[in-house]
């Protein structure tokens, strides 16, 4: 299940920072340990993820292992957990003791109120990869309304 919680960087924060770079700032707010990990490809022009998914690693408090997390904006979050999910190196960074969640940062509040960066964190655990390798590919009929 998602957690969402709410994370007032509004004078902290430059306007148009990343999605990783709030993610590090709420860890380093929390007191935990992270390091970005994806890197940029001149070459390629691209962003490249450890593992094809993972942004940054986070040692917190919990002592459950390595945390992985792939930063996204609020719009992505959808796109990103089937990227991640399709990704098979992430069933084997979850086989070890690790843990895997998306972060997803969009402003929400009230109506007429000022809009607070959001995080919603949604954990992926290795059940959850199983099942899906289990169920038949069912998409040629969500996508004819069936």
């Amino acid at each position: 299940m998602p957690i969402t919680e709410p994370h007032d960087n509004y004078q902290e924060q430059p306007a148009m920072s990343s999605p990783t770079q709030r993610s590090l700032q709420y860890c380093r707010k929390n007191g935990w340990t992270a390091g970005v990990v994806e890197k940029w490809n001149q070459w390629a022009k691209i962003r490249q993820d450890l593992f094809g998914c993972i942004d940054m690693i986070v040692i917190d408090d919990l002592e459950q292992g390595p945390l992985a997390v792939q930063a996204t904006s609020g719009s992505g979050h959808a796109a990103r957990r089937k990227k991640s999910i399709a990704e098979p190196r992430l069933k084997l960074w979850l086989e070890s003791p690790a843990r895997f969640e998306i972060w997803s940062w969009s402003q929400r509040g009230p109506k007429g109120k000022r809009k607070l960066w959001t995080l919603r964190r949604e954990p992926i655990i290795l059940a959850q990869l199983e099942d899906l390798q289990r169920l038949p590919d069912q998409s040629s009929e969500t996508e004819q309304g069936v």
